[in-house]
């Protein structure tokens, strides 16, 4: 439930990104308009303990979205005969 724009943005801040008008120019799309709020949104402090705890929950996510991927491509080729 991510978008693009998210990803990419906490993937920078993660990566030691910090400049909010950097970070906020990542926005895609539709949230490109809305890229004074993210500016202000975006300016505070992230530091390692942060980016730690942040790379943790992405990874784990993204683990969670292959097994979702995984167990539904198997109960589809289990369902196939019918």
């Amino acid at each position: 439930m991510w978008s693009a724009s998210s990803r990419q943005i906490i993937e920078a801040l993660i990566a030691g990104e910090r400049d909010p008008i950097v970070l906020a120019q990542m926005a895609k799309s539709r949230m490109r308009a809305k890229i004074p709020q993210l500016e202000e949104a975006l300016y505070g402090h992230f530091g390692a303990h942060h980016a730690f705890v942040a790379r943790q929950i992405i990874d784990h996510i993204d683990y969670l979205d292959a097994a979702i991927g995984a167990l539904t491509e198997e109960i589809c080729e289990r369902l196939a005969p019918f």
